[in-house]
């Protein structure tokens, strides 16, 4: 009974996804809308949990289907008001067939396999293992659901901790759950299900913007970084964090090259995913986001559009900020995050997380090297330099995090090995991908067919 109504919840959020997305996208293409389902109604679903929030209204399986209900009911009004716009369909892609693209596709099939059965294996039948899963994410959505109500417990007396965290991840797992007890198992499929989705949607927007080896080639070196396989596994936002920062990133890429705003909306919807998802959405994702949006503006010379977009994202996001503000909760989890002291000793540590202790694989080592052959070679018919903006979002995200690490007293997290690793997901994925946009690809897509 449990696992069918976890299936009618699925469908029904994916149904909401998909039209919103076909409303933005006014896109033909099915299996990129239905990659996108999830992803996209995960954002509608926090703000109707928001919303009920905001107004004291409880989170009851009969108050959140008729929420969803209505939100179907806007989508499906607009998408048919929108249905005599032109819409657009994906081009037909030429896939190169040579014994040595197929060797390496297969190589690439089976490491994202093993992968995929090392994460699903954790996340759906074995216990959760990680301490976080209980305190900031699945523990607080379980008080959540049981109370009916956002818990923001002040103290950790439940074993609730960080009330300030953004409630997307949460929001989701109490949907997942509604219609019967709670269960670990629903709660960590529903997140299992967004990040794989979430994966496969990014393939798609590669496939679009340079051909199927360059999406497959992205796919396997971000989920092959060690700790986002492991983070695969469930139990922690940032892995949500760092596919929908993807998802913005890749999506803005189809902006700068097609200059089609539809392009542009997803891109903002996805940042504000990120911004629901963790407060580090806010540095990691809406700043870097906004700057490479206005560097796009600047030259195409869309400034009011791009504006306008950048504003409706942030203002969407605001309300929970004062919500917070209201209830007397900081915007961050420490108090001394806003302490500045520059902490030299911590210099060697840094390194030696980013190179040494394999939490990241090879990406530092790859992604510098990379970067210094491409730039050595700006000219060659290979390199893709419009793309060169792109690899800046990675570049801010690490240097914040030097910012945090080396001159606040976060640098005990560093020192102990915590947390600095996770918090290094977002820019070595972003990086990765960005250096995979500045290759032109044989099999590349002309940008007119875009």
């Amino acid at each position: 009974m449990k696992s069918l109504t976890f299936l009618f919840i699925l469908l029904l959020l994916c149904t909401e996804g998909w039209l919103i997305g076909s409303f933005v996208l006014r896109e033909r293409n099915h299996a990129l809308l239905g990659a996108l389902a999830l992803p996209i109604a995960a954002v509608s679903n926090v703000l109707l949990i928001f919303l009920c929030t905001v107004f004291g209204i409880p989170l009851t399986a009969l108050l959140l289907l008729i929420g969803h209900i209505v939100i179907i009911v806007i989508a499906l009004v607009l998408r048919q008001k929108c249905s005599n716009l032109p819409s657009h369909s994906s081009p037909a892609i030429p896939i190169r067939r040579s014994r040595p693209l197929l060797i390496y596709r297969c190589i690439c099939s089976v490491l994202l396999t093993i992968v995929f059965m090392f994460s699903a294996t954790h996340a759906l039948v074995l216990h959760s293992f990680s301490i976080d899963s209980f305190t900031n994410w699945t523990m607080r959505s379980r008080a959540s659901f049981e109370d009916r109500a956002i818990a923001l417990d002040t103290t950790e007396e439940r074993g609730v901790a960080k009330p300030q965290y953004p409630i997307l991840v949460h929001s989701l797992q109490i949907m997942a759950n509604q219609g019967g007890k709670w269960s670990d198992r629903a709660a960590n499929a529903i997140t299992f299900l967004l990040s794989w989705t979430s994966l496969l949607a990014a393939f798609l927007l590669m496939r679009r913007l340079r051909g199927l080896d360059a999406a497959l080639t992205t796919l396997t070196l971000v989920a092959g970084i060690p700790l986002i396989a492991i983070h695969l596994a469930q139990g922690y936002g940032d892995i949500h964090l760092t596919t929908y920062l993807i998802l913005s990133l890749l999506s803005l890429a189809l902006y700068d090259e097609t200059s089609e705003r539809r392009w542009l909306v997803l891109s903002g919807i996805f940042t504000l995913a990120a911004l629901w998802t963790k407060s580090e959405g806010i540095f990691f994702g809406f700043l870097p986001w906004a700057a490479l949006i206005l560097i796009m503006a600047r030259r195409k010379h869309t400034e009011r559009e791009c504006l306008t977009v950048i504003a409706v994202t942030f203002l969407i996001f605001l309300p929970f900020l004062l919500f917070l503000h209201g209830k007397g909760l900081g915007f961050t989890p420490h108090d001394s995050d806003n302490s500045l002291e520059w902490h030299p000793e911590g210099i060697t540590a840094f390194f030696s997380a980013l190179l040494r202790f394999g939490s990241l694989g090879a990406t530092w080592y790859l992604a510098p090297s990379a970067l210094v052959l491409l730039a050595c070679s700006p000219k060659h018919p290979a390199v893709q330099r419009s793309a060169f903006p792109f690899l800046l979002w990675g570049i801010a995200i690490l240097l914040m995090n030097a910012m945090i690490y080396l001159c606040t007293p976060n640098i005990a997290f560093l020192i102990n090995g915590q947390s600095f690793a996770r918090q290094m997901m977002p820019a070595s994925a972003l990086l990765l991908t960005a250096l995979v946009l500045m290759i032109r690809w044989e099999n590349d897509v002309s940008r007119s067919k875009l």
